[in-house]
């Protein structure tokens, strides 16, 4: 059963090799799938910047090597369904979509990243 995150409109900072693209996303939300705690979110942006930043992103999406949200409200409810649901999965994993199909779907380990945030760094 997915539980919501943040219905509205929060910003994921991608972070790859040769920069970093910050974009808007919608509806993220978390579920455990075939013991996999998935995290999911729908890309938004915002502006004519922001579309080329996600341009950017296709491009170098394979170098992609963590992802930061700094949301109180996304890290507080993520934080809150981990513990309450620890045992139930053995990995981790973060959805991306794009319009009506997924983009990216990373394995990750979740880390704090301070009072305010969550970081997914990506697992090879």
């Amino acid at each position: 059963m997915k539980s919501s995150l943040r219905k509205g409109s929060t910003s994921f900072e991608f972070q790859y090799e040769s920069g970093c693209e910050d974009i808007h996303a919608i509806l993220t939300s978390v579920e455990i799938e075939d013991k996999v705690l998935i995290v999911s979110t729908n890309l938004k942006p915002s502006s004519d910047n922001q579309r080329a930043d996600l341009n950017m992103l296709f491009r170098h999406k394979e170098s992609i090597t963590d992802i930061v949200v700094r949301e109180d409200q996304v890290r507080k409810n993520l934080v809150k369904f981990h513990n309450g649901n620890k045992g139930k999965f053995e990995r981790q994993k973060l959805r991306v979509q794009f319009k009506e199909s997924t983009i990216f779907a990373f394995d990750v380990k979740l880390r704090s990243v301070d009072e305010n945030g969550v970081g997914f760094e990506v697992v090879v």
